[in-house]
């Protein structure tokens, strides 16, 4: 090659009195130092042949040069010649200095590391500041759809600074213009961010979780779910969009208690597999936020453990049926049996008076009670404790601050009947108001 830029669209352009050229349209990363450049035409040599003293190549779109002198005439977008020759004066010399830039070139990507034996070899992409880009290019005629791709990533997490660290990425292109990073490596901290697709199927027999690359499985439809297929190794995250899949439990899709699970819309599950293709399922989130407990004929409600008033936070309260009683323990202190409010009573016993049962585990009760009453001729009246069933014997305590009182044991009889005697000596047929606590079984 004698002559080089006799490119159509290659045009050169100086301001007068300078040495600075700049080039378009044409590739200067063979041009070097020595050889000269002829401005104003293409197809032949004009005027001054101007000894060039550096290149600055940009691509394919050109880039710039200098002379080794200024050039007094002024040139805009014109032709040019770079003549090859003058470089250590022959076309072979040339050719071998390019020759032996390639093979610099190429040895610097593909040649072995000082560094490493046995046949090793490793792939250096260099580069020279930390805004450069290295890349590997993945296309199909001329298409980018993927890359490799080192840069400095500068990021500012919510509420928080910006930050920037070196990555090398795994780029995606999906419309061949707009890259989307998959994966983000962080070699500050030797982190990754994956991102993980979705993919909807349907609901079958056998749903094979493995036959889409993707993270989010989004299965619709109602059936029995026996397998998740057989692929090996996988991590899925699984949301059933209808109610009515059932996975169910076997040895290789083993579900949580070992029992099936009958999904509702809105469902999600964590399932992996291991290296013989079995699958487990880690977790069960239910859209209505309940715990999975499969085969439970009523659903109790929340409860709250330790949540009442003036609930002490660090001590743990805990509750236990013993098919018997009720039974509580604070902490590693066992408090027995608990109060029940099972066969409570509360009435009326007539217009002035009222009463109230607490009957325990153990079988003791304790009626409260204030209650107005007709004294007879004698001082005495019987005191109704509205117990349906009397088992003596009773102790009664009686006062209302004006007098003595006898108590005696209740007698059988319906809730009217069962009472206490009361006896005020010279209160004959007086009207007088009790409060009394009676103990008994």
């Amino acid at each position: 090659m004698a002559f080089y830029g006799n490119n159509p669209t290659a045009t050169a352009t100086v301001g007068a009195n300078t040495n600075l050229v700049t080039v378009t349209g044409i590739d200067l990363t063979i041009v070097t130092p020595g050889m000269t450049i002829n401005l104003g035409a293409r197809d032949r040599k004009v005027g001054d042949a101007w000894l060039i003293a550096s290149v600055a190549p940009n691509g394919a779109n050109g880039g710039s040069l200098t002379t080794q002198g200024s050039i007094p005439t002024a040139y805009n977008s014109v032709p040019f010649l770079i003549d090859t020759t003058g470089y250590l004066g022959t076309d072979a010399s040339y050719a071998a200095i390019v020759g032996v830039k390639i093979l610099d070139a190429l040895n610097t990507l593909l040649g072995t590391a000082t560094t490493l034996y046995s046949g090793a070899r490793q792939l250096a992409l260099d580069k020279v500041s930390s805004s450069a880009i290295g890349r590997i290019l993945f296309q199909i005629t001329g298409r980018s759809w993927g890359a490799i791709e080192q840069r400095s990533l500068t990021y500012t997490p919510s509420g928080g600074q910006a930050a920037s660290v070196e990555t090398p990425a795994l780029r995606a292109s999906p419309d061949g213009t707009t890259w989307t990073d998959a994966l983000l490596v962080n070699l500050a901290n030797g982190t990754g961010d994956l991102r993980i697709g979705a993919v909807n199927m349907t609901a079958a027999s056998t749903v094979d979780l493995s036959s889409a690359p993707a993270g989010i499985i989004n299965i619709n439809g109602a059936a029995t779910i026996a397998s998740f297929g057989a692929g090996k190794n996988l991590n899925r995250f699984i949301e059933f969009g209808a109610a009515g899949a059932v996975p169910k439990h076997s040895a290789t899709l083993v579900v949580t208690n070992g029992l099936d699970f009958t999904t509702q819309a809105g469902d999600c599950i964590h399932a992996t597999s291991d290296g013989s293709g079995k699958w487990r399922v880690r977790s069960i989130q239910r859209m209505s936020g309940k715990a999975f407990v499969p085969h439970t004929p009523a659903e109790l409600g929340v409860v709250r453990q330790g949540g009442g008033v003036r609930q002490n936070a660090s001590n743990m309260v805990r509750l236990g049926w013993s098919n018997t009683n009720l039974l509580a323990q604070v902490d590693a202190l066992e408090l027995g049996a608990l109060w029940a409010s099972r066969l409570n009573a509360v009435g009326s016993i007539d217009a002035n008076g009222q009463y109230a049962i607490q009957r325990f585990p153990s079988g003791l009760a304790i009626v409260m009670g204030s209650s107005v009453v007709t004294l007879d001729a004698n001082g005495s009246a019987h005191v109704p404790v509205g117990l349906t069933t009397a088992v003596g014997p009773w102790l009664a305590l009686v006062s209302n601050g004006e007098f003595s009182v006898f108590a005696g044991a209740p007698v059988s009889g319906d809730s009217n009947s069962t009472s206490f005697l009361v006896n005020f000596p010279g209160g004959a047929n007086r009207v007088v108001r009790y409060n009394w606590l009676a103990f008994g079984r």
